[in-house]
């Protein structure tokens, strides 16, 4: 069973490190950056994160505990107050915007995932349908799981 991380920070190259509530440092390497920072919609870090339960960064995207508490903070940007009124098109064009991100894929993808209309509101989802469209999100972000290990004492720079 894996300890609950309390503090996580960029390792070398791509990898995450997490320090576990028993004092013990674990590794993420490999797969997606979704993956390995625990945050299924590549959210990026600050204010909103940090309250949701952010326990560090990687220098652009926060990084959670668990990906199930990166999920619910995606989950609740989008019912609050920034994205609850945008049809899924403008919600999209805001959380990925065209300059990064080809947002008429993105949008394509959710269509075809849900089968909701690219003119919904979000605030008119169900609470299971918003969980759809997160799902669906998360899905298009990318979760290509990598491998988690736990750093051995040797390891450890001083």
């Amino acid at each position: 069973m894996e300890p609950k991380y309390i503090s996580a920070f960029p390792g070398t190259g791509t990898t995450r490190i997490f320090v576990g509530n028993d004092g013990n440092l674990y590794e993420a390497s490999g797969g997606s950056r979704a993956w390995r920072n625990n945050n299924p919609g590549n959210l990026e870090y600050g204010p909103f994160t940090r309250n949701n339960g952010a326990i560090g960064s990687d220098g652009r995207f926060a990084i959670f505990p668990d990906s199930e508490t990166g999920f619910n903070a995606m989950v609740k940007l989008l019912s609050g107050g920034a994205y609850k009124n945008l049809t899924i098109n403008d919600a999209v064009h805001k959380y990925a915007p065209s300059n990064e991100n080809d947002t008429e894929k993105y949008i394509k993808s959710i269509e075809s995932q849900t089968g909701f209309s690219r003119l919904t509101i979000l605030n008119q989802l169900s609470k299971d349908n918003m969980l759809r469209l997160a799902k669906a999100m998360a899905r298009h972000e990318g979760n290509i799981p990598g491998k988690k290990r736990l750093v051995s004492k040797d390891e450890r720079q001083v």
